[in-house]
């Protein structure tokens, strides 16, 4: 209440008809109230429920002298004291004054799983409520009256990757809004519907290309490229076929849907068949040597002390105008074990087999060991046997992106080979001789 609203009037009579003066004497405290000589109570100070709910006043009523308390002297013979009762209703001074917040879940969240609370204080001390009024997709969410968000739906990141919510808070008389984005996080699944056992004779898939139809495998034992029907698993030997004589070592393949290379890695000082991919038609497996290419990955810059101990080309992968070939250099220093020296995605020319620097990256030093690359025309993903992970670059720029790696499962520990049809990603691997299936990253 203002300063000056008359709260009462402190009631009193005197037999003798004398004007009569009125003090509080106790009780005003901050100096709340005021009375006046004709016994009106008016208020003098802050009146703030929440500090004070209740004043009890003591007010001296005088009609002369006499000694009151202090030890002031009043004229007359006759005093009297009154205890008046001061109660105060709230009033609702404040709206809840609520946060935004930032909450990040990853999907398949189990419901009822806490995601955060939504933090809301209101000046007047009262009970808030809280409900969501809008960005609530599929009902995703639920919050509490404490404020406490929830998992109430299917958390799918495929479908949605992030919420905006509205979350209302209000005190029955006021209400405020805050946003409340929550981002999903990926999870890689794996598509064990998708998978299949290689033959047994399959024991070695050292590298994989599919139409979207027939998967061929490469085999490194036995200088063959098996077929499967993707959907199914099923053999499908009549598109099967051996490799050329000299192709005996074989690595990594693609097809632009007429032609097969398959690169060569020839355990020998022969570069003109060890660094070679061999072409063949895809229709009937008959060697096509106008489509060969030669390819160099030993680079010759070595610090002083390091000599060349072997080369190796894994795997290929092309966009129809550059063929990128996944190459390593295994180098030694006298006294010490070989090491890999150079992890790198070297760049042709498809046409002509001419080397196209300008293309090419080295790899990050976390993927050690790497054995296979695929790419969807914007990030390479190139799978390392040691770490049973699929590391991703920009095809453009050789940057990594950690954001599109995954872990491989751990039945998945050797993996060999890779390719995607842009969906799902198929990991064979060396030890139970099967392809693996996951969600390709976005």
């Amino acid at each position: 209440s203002a300063q000056g609203t008359v709260i009462g009037t402190v009631r009193a009579t005197d037999a003798d008809g004398d004007d009569l003066t009125y003090r509080i004497a106790s009780g005003n405290t901050g100096g709340a109230f005021a009375i006046s000589n004709a016994g009106v109570l008016t208020v003098n100070g802050t009146i703030n429920y929440e500090r004070t709910q209740a004043y009890t006043l003591v007010v001296e009523v005088s009609d002369g002298w006499v000694q009151g308390s202090g030890g002031i002297w009043w004229r007359g013979l006759s005093l009297n004291l009154s205890t008046i009762n001061v109660k105060f209703t709230n009033v609702n001074e404040y709206g809840p004054v609520v946060d935004n917040e930032n909450f990040t879940i990853t999907e398949n969240t189990a419901q009822g799983t806490v995601i955060g609370t939504v933090r809301a204080k209101d000046g007047d001390g009262d009970d808030l409520t809280y409900r969501i009024t809008s960005g609530n997709t599929g009902n995703a969410f639920a919050v509490s009256n404490a404020g406490v968000l929830t998992v109430n739906g299917t958390i799918d990141y495929e479908t949605t990757q992030a919420y905006t919510l509205v979350v209302e808070v209000s005190d029955g008389a006021r209400s405020s809004a805050s946003t409340i984005k929550v981002k999903v996080t990926n999870v890689i699944e794996r598509y064990t519907s998708k998978e299949f056992d290689l033959h047994k004779d399959n024991s070695s898939p050292w590298g994989l290309w599919s139409d979207g139809t027939t998967m061929w495998v490469v085999d490194y034992s036995d200088d063959k490229l098996y077929a499967y029907t993707l959907a199914t698993g099923a053999r499908d030997t009549s598109k099967e076929f051996d490799l050329h004589g000299d192709n005996s070592y074989p690595g990594g393949l693609w097809s632009d849907g007429t032609t097969m290379w398959v690169a060569n890695e020839e355990p020998s000082n022969d570069y003109s068949r060890r660094h070679k991919l061999y072409a063949y038609t895809l229709a009937t497996g008959v060697s096509d040597g106008s489509k060969d290419l030669s390819v160099n990955i030993a680079d010759t810059n070595y610090p002083s002390g390091i000599y060349l101990d072997d080369t190796e080309i894994l795997d290929l992968w092309s966009d129809g105008t550059t063929m990128w070939v996944l190459g390593i250099t295994i180098t030694g220093v006298v006294g010490y074990p070989p090491d890999i020296y150079n992890r790198k995605l070297y760049a042709y020319t498809l046409a002509t087999g001419a080397r196209d620097t300008s293309k090419e990256f080295d790899l990050d030093r976390d993927n050690r060991r790497p054995l296979s690359s695929w790419s969807d025309g914007t990030t390479m993903w190139v799978a390392d046997y040691v770490n049973d992970k699929l590391y991703a670059y920009t095809l453009a720029t050789g940057a990594r992106d950690t954001s599109k790696e995954f872990d491989l499962d751990r039945d998945n520990g050797s993996p060999l080979s890779s390719w995607s049809d842009g969906t799902t990603m198929w990991v064979a691997d060396y030890s139970d001789d099967k392809l693996y299936a996951y969600e390709l990253p976005k």
